[in-house]
């Protein structure tokens, strides 16, 4: 029965440390909030931000920067705006947009971004990534004034930009309530289990199989 106990455990902590290690994407502000609560997050409304148009912002002084292949402009309009008065604006060029955002800060574990209006103009493809590879692609087809939320959380593998792509040409987006941060404890990935474990599972497993040969 022990040997049986082991084995569970030693199963339980493999899978569990298994689920921490793949990032994970959300489309709700709530459930991105609730999953990074333990993180410090910085926070940029653009309300106090008043820029000249223009294909990079890396003045602001929350420590955010945004490098866009397309204008980049002011909005003051709470229509399309998440719940504030400012934002920022962008009108997917032909071909698509590209919207990179790094940090003064430095590498991060968790962002997320408000859209609004977006793929209103018809179907477009919006692709998030991180420099390390992390990626998720969202089919959209949206009415107007729709706002949506996309964020990223990835405790093992902290990543330095994010960028944003979006496919629908002639589509204007607007972004907001950009939030990001880092996780004090960097998570172990566990794409090679640490021998710790594998040594626990190895002795649950010899256990197990000394428990079937004596009852048999």
């Amino acid at each position: 029965m022990r040997s049986t106990h082991l084995l569970a455990l030693a199963t339980a902590s493999l899978l569990s440390l298994s689920a921490q290690a793949a990032p994970v994407f959300y489309t709700t502000e709530g459930d991105f909030l609730a999953a990074t609560s333990g993180l410090a997050l910085s926070l940029e409304t653009f309300d106090a931000h008043r820029p000249p148009t223009r294909k990079v912002i890396d003045n602001l002084t929350s420590g955010l920067n945004i490098t866009s292949n397309t204008n980049l402009f002011d909005v003051n309009n709470s229509n399309y705006c998440a719940g504030t008065g400012n934002c920022i604006s962008f009108t997917t060029p032909s071909g698509g947009s590209l919207q990179t955002f790094t940090f003064d800060s430095g590498s991060v574990n968790a962002f997320g971004v408000f859209l609004g209006d977006l793929a209103d103009t018809g179907g477009t493809v919006l692709t998030l990534t991180t420099d390390t590879g992390a990626t998720q692609s969202y089919s959209l087809n949206l009415s107007n004034n729709t706002e949506r939320y996309f964020g990223i959380l990835d405790l093992t593998s902290p990543f330095t930009s994010v960028s944003l792509r979006n496919s629908d040409s002639g589509d204007e987006v607007f972004i907001d309530n950009v939030r990001w941060g880092k996780s004090p404890v960097v998570q172990q990935s566990t794409a090679v289990p640490e021998p710790g474990m594998l040594a626990l599972l190895g002795v649950s497993l010899a256990g197990v199989a000394l428990a079937r040969r004596r009852q048999a």
